[in-house]
């Protein structure tokens, strides 16, 4: 979503998350990464899921893009276990012996972000759409 908002409008997005997170972003033309001024219309943020430190993240709009609950898991074990979105494990995460446990501490934590940005929402313009939606539309 960041790439196409660049591509179109020309201007960086940027990221709340330090660089140390995410410089292999900025080293493949993801420039904003770390910037959360005026010189980026667009920030991403997992606040307040992942706050990695900061402050609380304000904005005047708000894009929440989820995915559907199934693939949340295996998609923030890909993250979290093997520092990315888009590599695959050797087998299904459901096959390795960490997967209940992984899981049971990440659904208070999803839930929660979920109730934050549902509350927010009424706060602040949101617009929700699904990261399927975003692949298959």
């Amino acid at each position: 979503m960041r790439k196409i908002l660049e591509s179109v409008t020309g201007v960086f997005t940027g990221t709340d998350m330090d660089l140390t997170w995410t410089l292999d972003q900025q080293q493949h033309g993801m420039l904003g990464e770390q910037i959360q001024d005026d010189s980026v219309w667009v920030t991403k943020t997992h606040f307040p899921m992942m706050r990695f430190e900061r402050n609380e993240f304000k904005a005047n709009k708000l894009i929440y893009i989820t995915r559907h609950p199934v693939d949340v898991f295996a998609s923030q074990a890909t993250l979290m276990l093997g520092a990315s979105h888009s590599l695959e494990p050797a087998k299904p995460w459901n096959e390795f012996k960490i997967w209940p446990h992984f899981v049971k501490n990440y659904i208070p934590l999803f839930r929660d972000f979920h109730a934050y940005l549902e509350r927010q929402s009424k706060k602040t313009p949101t617009f929700f759409l699904t990261y399927e939606d975003l692949v298959f539309n």
